[in-house]
């Protein structure tokens, strides 16, 4: 891939596949490093096709983060505190103007990790069910179920958070 051509997909898709990080891993400097390290890997890979690089960014996106899972499970890290860099809800701060929005997405953000996903994709990304039934591997008819119950989910987080003015 041309330095020229990684730049251009570095500019158009940096905000989505960090904001789709972050919702996987709920951790700025991971979501920092999961952003990176996949457009890292576009930089190595020789052949993408135009016109599906957002879907081939993203699944390397949860790929990677999937194998920093797993690596956490057999090395566990101890924490340490995260001292000079940006808190999560600061981040959120500023990649989300919207009150209404930000309200929102910390209501995603309590979803089990899988409906999260497929809100996430569906409503942030504006993928078909289609698309998403593609990048989860499943059959469109389960996706839609998933969706439904993702939302039903979601609407009961809203309404226990008491924000019962959301659509």
């Amino acid at each position: 891939m041309k330095k020229d051509d990684l730049e251009q997909i570095y500019k158009a898709y940096y905000h989505e596949i960090y904001l789709y990080a972050l919702s996987l891993c709920k951790n700025t400097l991971e979501a920092e490093e999961i952003t990176s390290d996949t457009f890292y890997k576009a930089l190595l890979c020789a052949e993408i096709q135009s016109d599906s690089i957002k879907y081939w960014l993203l699944r390397v996106c949860k790929n990677i983060f999937i194998d920093q899972a797993r690596l956490k499970k057999r090395r566990p890290v101890a924490p340490f505190e995260d001292i000079g860099s940006p808190s999560y809800d600061n981040v959120l701060e500023q990649m989300i103007q919207s009150e209404d929005a930000k309200k929102l997405y910390h209501c995603i953000l309590q979803l089990p990790d899988r409906y999260r996903e497929l809100i996430y994709m569906f409503y942030f990304m504006n993928y078909s069910l289609k698309e998403i039934a593609l990048f989860t591997k499943q059959s469109a008819g389960t996706t839609r179920t998933a969706l439904c119950r993702s939302r039903d989910k979601l609407r009961s987080i809203l309404e226990k958070e008491g924000y019962h003015d959301f659509p």
